[in-house]
């Protein structure tokens, strides 16, 4: 064999051994990540203020000032939403009672455009049953279902 043709077949020989040596590390890693989270879920956490399961993994927040959902209806000043939370470990669905006074601000945000250059300030009649929102509070709301808003945003993906 010429020179040439050696340093080829080194090159190529050196390319598969790093390739295979980086395939091999991939393959290890992945294994040892896989081994360690399950691993963790099996270390179930209990503490006064959260929760893990082995089974979900949801976490339960110590504190909660916001609540995302679907409105269901609308009575005077009342906006009822159906949204999702976690209570004792377990991802639940549950209807809120969201009061809304005076100081309540109400904003538009759509989705279809850069949702953070375009939101206008609305009225609480601009909201409508099956309408995605999310409000904001300034008191804790964890474990209640009737809180008053300090802002109601709705989001919308077409005009």
């Amino acid at each position: 064999m010429d020179m040439k043709t050696n340093r080829n077949l080194l090159a190529i020989t050196a390319t598969a051994i790093v390739s295979l040596g980086l395939l091999a590390s991939w393959v290890i890693g992945f294994e040892l990540g896989t081994k360690k989270i399950a691993q963790n879920a099996n270390n179930s956490v209990n503490t006064n203020t959260q929760s893990t399961t082995v089974d979900n993994l949801y976490v339960e927040e110590e504190e909660k000032y916001s609540q995302s959902g679907v409105i269901t209806q609308i009575e005077d000043s009342t906006v009822f939403i159906k949204g999702q939370t976690i209570k004792q470990g377990e991802l639940v669905e549950e209807t809120y009672a969201v009061l809304t006074d005076a100081n309540t601000i109400f904003k538009k945000f759509n989705l279809a455009d850069n949702p953070t250059k375009n939101n206008e300030v609305i009225k609480i009649d601009e909201l409508k049953k099956d309408d995605n929102v999310t409000v904001l509070t300034e008191e804790n709301i964890k474990d209640k279902t009737q809180f008053t808003a300090k802002q109601i945003n709705l989001y919308i993906t077409n005009n």
